[in-house]
């Protein structure tokens, strides 16, 4: 059984990585709204019947799925720092590495348990 291991950011990485946090869920809201636009004047269109139509409705629909998803991570993750826990994978209790962080700072595993 592994025991839980203390972040290793600095109160700036923390502060740089909420930072990234806030701003990825401001452009995901962003990108869901004008799919969302896109969708609604897809709707009223007559001409929905058109394959190219459906296809670009298709794309509109998973990039709000997709951009919903990911806010889902992001207030998580959010929740994760205000409960101190950000920054240690939810699988084994192992601090996850800055690197990783930055790269996908929603991430809520290390890299051995994310395969």
């Amino acid at each position: 059984m592994h025991t839980q291991a203390q972040p290793v950011l600095s109160e700036g990485e923390l502060r740089g990585l909420k930072d990234s946090l806030v701003r990825l869920r401001i452009d995901n809201e962003r990108d869901m709204a004008r799919a969302r636009d896109e969708l609604t004047a897809l709707s009223t269109d007559n001409t929905m019947g058109s394959a190219s139509l459906r296809e670009v409705a298709g794309n509109a629909d998973y990039m709000v799925a997709d951009a919903l998803a990911i806010i889902e991570l992001i207030d998580a993750a959010l929740g994760r720092m205000e409960r101190g826990t950000y920054g240690i994978c939810s699988a084994c209790g192992q601090p996850i590495p800055l690197a990783r962080l930055e790269l996908r700072p929603y991430g809520q595993t290390c890299v051995p348990c994310s395969s």
